[in-house]
């Protein structure tokens, strides 16, 4: 399979439409994408995810001979996405970066006034 959709999903058809879509806007304004940025993720419910051989899957998932990643999850505009579309990836990166961030603002706390502090 060197492009498509796999069956049976209920946004197959839209998403190859936006693939082809995307393709020929690419060929016609002689736009190329750099194969490092590709991401690919299966999605669906873990019992059926599970059935899936990975390996035969990422062999076939290529882009003009460069080979694209199978991953768990993918970044898209800020947001982490998952292979069970659950937010718990990015829950967690924005904890961390939450909790990064407030600790620096109490580490310097103790350069703000004190009229500022006590507000």
């Amino acid at each position: 399979m060197k492009s498509g959709l796999f069956q049976g999903s209920v946004l197959g058809p839209l998403l190859f439409s936006l693939f082809k879509q995307i393709h020929s806007f690419s060929v016609v304004n002689s736009l190329s994408v750099n194969p490092a940025t590709i991401q690919c993720i299966l999605i669906g419910p873990l019992a059926l995810l599970s059935t899936v051989n990975h390996h035969v899957i990422s062999e076939t998932v290529f882009n003009n001979n460069n080979n694209i990643t199978l991953s768990n999850n993918v970044k898209s505009l800020g947001v982490i996405i998952d292979k069970s579309l659950s937010w718990a990836a990015h829950f967690t990166t924005l904890y961390r970066n939450v909790y990064h961030s407030l600790h620096y603002v109490n580490r310097l706390k103790i350069l703000l006034p004190a009229r500022i502090k006590q507000v």
